[in-house]
C-alpha cells in the first residue's frame, strides 16, 4: 500500500494501524505545490507502487473513502479475468469501478492494472489536476468493452465527490475530445503492436433525456434501449429537472439505474429547475460517447431506434447531426387536423421528405457528442422548450465549411419515436 501524507508526525500513527493488519506500507512526502492536486499525487504514487513494490493492481482512493463490501479484492480480480475472457484482450487491459453509494452509475475510484502504466507511462496526462481522472480512464477502456462496474463491491465517498470538497476543484479543461482521442489511439496502437487479434473496438453511444414529467412508465422505455447489430457500449443519462419531486417518486426513478456491462443507466437530479435546454446541456456534459441521442421525455422510442442511428453513423461517419422520425398520433379533433393540414408539424417527419434537412426537432435527434464542445443549447429559450433545436442545429452548421453544411445533417427515417 502506498500512502501520501502531508505531516511526518502522522507516519507513526498510520504505520502502526497497517502493521497490525500485516500490510506493507510505503510512505511518500509531497511538497506544498501538490496540495489539492489529487490526480498528480495519484500519478506519482501509482508509478512508485509499480517501481518499488511491483504491484499488479492500482486502486485510486482518498482518505475519506469507506469501503463497504467484504471480499472486494477477489471480486475486482475476478472481473478483470472475466473482461479478458469475454473480449479476448490481454489480462489487465480493463478498468473496473466500484459502485459509489453517493454517485450511482458514475465510475468514481476506478481500479487499473499495472499494464496501464506500461502502455501510457502515467495514470493521466498532466492536464488532470483534481477532477475527471476517473471517467477519463473508464472511457479509454470503454472503447473495447473493457470498462465494468463491480457487481457488488461498494464504497462511500464521505467528503467531496459530486458535493463540496476540501480543495478547490479545477475542471476548466476539455478532456473528452483531443486528450481522450489520443489515449484511445495510443491503446489501439499498443494492441496492434502486440498483435491482439481479437481486439474489437466498440461503438459508444449515449442517450440523453431531460425530464420534468418524470413518468416512470415512459422513462422505463429509455432505460431499456439497446443495440443489437454491432458491439456497442451504451450510456443512458436521464436528467430529472423537477426539484419538487417527492423522495418516494425519485427513488422509483433511481431504481432504473443500471451498472450492467456496456449498458449504464444514470439518473442525474438538478437541484433547481433548469429547463429543457440547460438540462440537455447537463446530460451532454456527462456524455463521453462519440454520439448522443437526444430524446424528449414524452416520446416512445421504437426498440430498433439505436440500431437505426448506429447504422446511419457507420454509413455517414462525417455527419454531425442525424435527424430521426418523430411520429405524431393520428389527429382526432378539428384542432389537431388543422395543425397537420397547416404543415406546422412539417419538421417532425422531415426525415421522410428531405435527405439533408435544415434542422431537426430535439424530440428525436442524434448529435456528435464528446468531440463537439463548441455549440451548446442556448438558455434564452423557454424552459418548456421551443426554438432551441432550430438554433442549435443552425449554429452547429455554421461551424462547418460552406460546401459541407448540407451534408453535415442527414435524415434517418428508420430512427422512429412516437410523440405523445
Amino acid at each position: 500500500m502506498t500512502l501520501c501524507i502531508h505531516q511526518k508526525k502522522s507516519r507513526s500513527r498510520i504505520e502502526s494501524i497497517f502493521n497490525t493488519l500485516g500490510v506493507t506500507t510505503y510512505f511518500h512526502y509531497f511538497e506544498p505545490i501538490y496540495s489539492g492536486k489529487i490526480c498528480w499525487i495519484w500519478n506519482e504514487l501509482a508509478c512508485k507502487a509499480v517501481e518499488q513494490a511491483s504491484v499488479e493492481f492500482i486502486i485510486l482512493l482518498g482518505d475519506d473513502v469507506e469501503l463497504c463490501t467484504n471480499g472486494w479484492k477477489n471480486e475486482i480480480e475476478s472481473t478483470f479475468l472475466s473482461v479478458s475472457q469475454t473480449t479476448g484482450l490481454p489480462f489487465g487491459i480493463a478498468c473496473v469501478a466500484f459502485r459509489d453509494e453517493n454517485y450511482a452509475a458514475f465510475p468514481t475510484f476506478p481500479v487499473l492494472h499495472c499494464t496501464h502504466l506500461h502502455v501510457f507511462g502515467e495514470l493521466f496526462p498532466s492536464e488532470f489536476i483534481n477532477q475527471h481522472g476517473d471517467p477519463y480512464v473508464f472511457e479509454i477502456y470503454r472503447r473495447w468493452g473493457a470498462s465494468m462496474f463491480a457487481k457488488t463491491s461498494k464504497l462511500r465517498n464521505t467528503i467531496g465527490g459530486a458535493d463540496a470538497s476540501r480543495y478547490r476543484k479545477i475542471s476548466s479543461f476539455c478532456w473528452r475530445d483531443t486528450i481522450l482521442s489520443k489515449a484511445i489511439q495510443k491503446l489501439s496502437m499498443w494492441l496492434e503492436h502486440k498483435k491482439v487479434q481479437k481486439a474489437q473496438q466498440y461503438h459508444c453511444l449515449d442517450v440523453v433525456v431531460p425530464s420534468y414529467r418524470c413518468d416512470i412508465n415512459l422513462l422505463q422505455n429509455f432505460a431499456n434501449l439497446r443495440v443489437s447489430i454491432q458491439p456497442a457500449s451504451i450510456t443512458i443519462v436521464i436528467v430529472v429537472d423537477n426539484p419538487d419531486l417527492s423522495p418516494e417518486h425519485l427513488a422509483i426513478i433511481q431504481s432504473l439505474q443500471s451498472h450492467d456491462p456496456n449498458h449504464i443507466v444514470r439518473i442525474h437530479k438538478n437541484e433547481v429547475n433548469l429547463g429543457a435546454s440547460e438540462s440537455r446541456n447537463t446530460g451532454l456534459s456527462q456524455s463521453f460517447g462519440d454520439y448522443a441521442i437526444l430524446l424528449d421525455d414524452d416520446v416512445i422510442p421504437e426498440i430498433s431506434l439505436l440500431d437505426a442511428y448506429l447504422g446511419a453513423i457507420i454509413r455517414n461517419p462525417k455527419a454531425k447531426i442525424l435527424v430521426g422520425h418523430t411520429k405524431l398520433p393520428s389527429p382526432q379533433t378539428l384542432l389537431q387536423k388543422g395543425f397537420i393540414a397547416s404543415e406546422m408539424s412539417f419538421f417532425y417527419d422531415v426525415c421522410m421528405r428531405m435527405p439533408n434537412p435544415s434542422w431537426g426537432v430535439t424530440a428525436n435527434i442524434c448529435v456528435k457528442s464528446r468531440t463537439q464542445n463548441k455549440v451548446w443549447f442556448s438558455a434564452c429559450f423557454p424552459k418548456t422548450g421551443g426554438g432551441e433545436d432550430v438554433d442549435f442545429c443552425l449554429r452547429l452548421k455554421r461551424k462547418e465549411a460552406w460546401h459541407e453544411r448540407n451534408s453535415c445533417i442527414i435524415a434517418v427515417p428508420g430512427a422512429k419515436v412516437l410523440h405523445l
